[in-house]
C-alpha cells in the first residue's frame, strides 16, 4: 500500500493528536501549528507557523510536497464578544483557512479535509438537522466557520478539487480538561453533585474525540469525487442534551450523586442527522453512550 502524505493544521490539538496517533501507518504527517508538544515527535515533519501569517506559510512550506491537507487548526473562545477574542475568531478561522487552502491551488492537489462545526446551523429550526439545514449562526465562531466553509466551497468548485467539509459537535474526551462532560466526570468521581446550569446554551450536542478521528481518517483514505464539496454531519445521529449526558455519568459514579438543575433545561434541542454520513461511509459507527460510561469510569479510576 503506497503512503500518503497529508499536511495537517493544528497538529497539537487533541484532534490532531488523537488522529495522528490513530492513523496507519501508510499516513505520513506534516504537522503545522504555533506550538510544539511531545505528538510532534510522531510526526514525519513538524512546521512552526501561524496559518495567519501567509508570506512565512508559503517561505516554510514551499519545498514540501503532500498528497492533501487536513485542516484542523482553529480558534475559539467562551468570550465571543471581547474586540480581541472576534479579531482572532476572523484572523484564524477566515483568513487562515484561506491561507491553508491556498497551498492546494499552488501545488495542484487534490485531497482537503475542513473542520467545521453545528455552529454553523444556528438555532434549528427542525429536526433532526441535516445538512441542507438553513446556516444562520448566531455567534461569531459559528459565522467564521461558515465564512470558512464558503471559502473551502468556492475553491472546491472552481479548482476541482476533492474536498470534505465536516461538521463536528462538541468535542469530548478523557484528556479534554473543560467542558461539561470533563466536568460531570470529575464531579461524580469526587463525589460531588453534578449542576447543570443551561443559561445562554442555545443547542447542545456531543461526539468522542476517538470518532471524530475516525471519521476525518476514513474520508483521507476515500475522498469524494472532485468538484462540489461533500458535506456531512459526524454524529451518531441520536439525540443528546445535558440531562441525559448528567445521569449516565451519575449512574456510573461509586457513590449516590445527586444532579442539580440550576436553570431549567429548556434550550432549543438539537438532533443532527448522520445519515449522509452513514450512506457514504457505512463503516464508521460511533456509540457516544458508550464513550461517555468509559470516560465517568476513566475519572472513577484516577480518584
Amino acid at each position: 500500500m503506497s503512503t500518503k502524505r497529508i499536511l495537517i493544521t493544528g497538529c497539537t490539538g487533541l484532534l490532531g493528536e488523537t488522529l495522528i496517533r490513530k492513523s496507519p501507518r501508510n499516513i505520513s504527517w506534516i504537522g503545522v501549528d504555533v506550538r510544539q508538544s511531545p505528538i510532534c515527535n510522531e510526526l514525519s515533519k513538524f512546521i512552526n507557523v501561524d496559518i495567519t501569517d501567509c508570506d512565512s506559510l508559503d517561505e516554510k512550506l514551499v519545498e514540501e510536497d503532500f498528497d492533501g491537507i487536513v485542516h484542523l487548526a482553529g480558534f475559539i473562545h467562551i468570550d465571543q464578544n471581547t474586540p480581541s477574542n472576534v479579531d482572532q475568531l476572523f484572523d484564524v478561522n477566515t483568513k487562515g483557512t484561506l491561507n491553508v487552502i491556498k497551498l492546494m491551488e499552488k501545488r495542484n492537489k487534490a485531497l482537503f479535509v475542513y473542520a467545521s462545526s453545528m455552529t454553523v446551523y444556528g438555532l434549528p429550526v427542525e429536526n433532526p438537522v441535516e445538512e441542507s439545514h438553513p446556516l444562520n449562526p448566531n455567534s461569531f465562531y459559528g459565522l467564521t466557520k461558515l465564512m470558512g466553509e464558503q471559502i473551502v466551497k468556492l475553491y472546491s468548485t472552481q479548482k476541482s478539487l476533492s474536498t470534505a467539509i465536516l461538521r463536528f459537535p462538541g468535542l469530548f474526551g478523557e484528556n479534554k480538561e473543560k467542558g461539561a462532560i470533563y466536568h460531570f466526570c470529575d464531579n461524580a468521581a469526587s463525589g460531588k453533585p453534578i449542576k447543570i446550569n443551561t443559561q445562554g446554551l442555545g443547542y447542545w450536542s456531543c461526539l468522542h474525540y476517538e470518532d471524530a478521528a475516525d471519521a476525518i481518517m476514513t474520508v483521507c483514505m476515500d475522498p469524494p469525487f472532485p468538484g462540489l464539496p461533500a458535506v456531512y454531519n459526524v454524529t451518531d445521529g441520536e439525540e443528546w442534551d445535558l440531562l441525559r449526558v448528567a445521569g449516565i455519568v451519575a449512574n456510573e459514579a461509586q457513590d449516590e450523586v445527586d444532579v442539580e438543575v440550576d436553570t431549567p433545561p429548556d434550550f432549543k434541542r438539537c438532533r443532527l442527522s448522520g445519515e449522509n454520513l452513514k450512506s457514504r461511509y457505512p463503516s464508521l459507527q460511533f456509540n457516544t453512550s458508550d464513550r461517555i460510561i468509559r470516560m465517568a469510569r476513566f475519572f472513577q479510576n484516577k480518584k
